[in-house]
């Protein structure tokens, strides 16, 4: 009798063991225990950007949260409960700490500490930014103004060599496909501060570094803020180079001049116990306007 009672205990065994390597999915388990207390009543939580942001124009703008009226005054939609975050980083915390919250942030800040929507069935990857069918996209631009010499010039024309391209293209959609090699023989001296849009600031800091390996005599301060201060302090001279994921406008054309380096996604994210996968280009606009309140729908 003990002897049977050990063989079933040992099938039972094999039986979970057998079902949990079946839930596997890309080396995880896909466990909705986690999921058990979500409670799709409850109230959505926005976070947001401040409105000097970038980020936050472009994907308002995409997702008609924002409009532009005459004389071009932007009517801004954007729910009046929704919290106001001014960086990638805290966008990302505020989603981590509160269940019921989402947010947006560039693809290439993104941790596993957050999870990341389909919007209208499509996965935000590089692939689906190459060819088109993920939408909501931004560029990465650096701002400067006048005439680029020395240290300066030769920065930028690491990032969108060879071997910058290379570094972008680890994790975005690099934009200089088939750029030459950087000539590092010179090694220029001094001091850059570059500053602006937070979406852009981990892959920056990685050029910086990988910069400074060809050129350890260089001195690169990087700032974090939006792209607002980084189009104005490029414009008024406490910032070297700027940066930015929007276009500048025609106005800010007289003065500056963008660089394209990469093109970046703008995504959804939620926290991870989120029962949601994906989620429609209309639901965004109506729950970013304060239409839809609940996670019930």
């Amino acid at each position: 009798m003990r002897k049977f009672l050990s063989i079933v205990a040992c099938i039972s065994v094999l039986f979970i063991l057998f079902t949990s390597c079946a839930n596997m999915e890309d080396g995880e388990l896909l466990s909705h225990s986690s999921h058990s207390g979500f409670d799709d009543n409850k109230n959505i939580t926005v976070v947001a950007r401040e409105s000097e942001s970038g980020t936050r124009n472009i994907f308002n703008k995409h997702y008609k949260i924002s409009t532009e009226g005459t004389g071009g005054v932007i009517d801004d939609k954007t729910v009046s409960s929704a919290i106001i975050s001014t960086s990638t980083v805290s966008v990302m915390n505020k989603i981590k700490d509160n269940e019921y919250a989402v947010g947006y942030i560039s693809m290439g800040s993104h941790t596993n500490d957050v999870k990341v929507l389909k919007v209208d069935g499509v996965t935000p990857n590089q692939n689906n930014i190459k060819d088109g069918s993920y939408k909501n996209t931004c560029p990465f631009n650096l701002i400067t103004k006048g005439d680029v010499t020395g240290l300066k010039k030769d920065f930028i024309d690491f990032i969108i060599s060879h071997e910058g391209q290379t570094v972008i293209g680890k994790e975005y959609h690099k934009e200089h496909e088939d750029a030459a090699k950087h000539n590092s023989e010179t090694k220029y001296e001094g001091k850059l501060t570059v500053g602006g849009s937070s979406a852009m600031a981990p892959i920056m800091q990685k050029l910086i570094d990988e910069y400074k390996k060809h050129n350890e005599k260089a001195e690169i301060e990087l700032r974090t803020s939006n792209s607002k201060t980084g189009i104005t302090g490029a414009d008024n001279g406490s910032l070297d180079i700027g940066l930015s994921v929007r276009e500048l406008t025609t106005t800010e054309k007289t003065s500056l001049k963008e660089t394209k380096i990469a093109t970046d996604a703008i995504i959804v994210i939620v926290n991870k116990n989120n029962n949601k996968t994906d989620i429609t280009s209309n639901e965004v606009m109506r729950i970013f306007t304060g239409e839809i309140t609940s996670w019930k729908f």
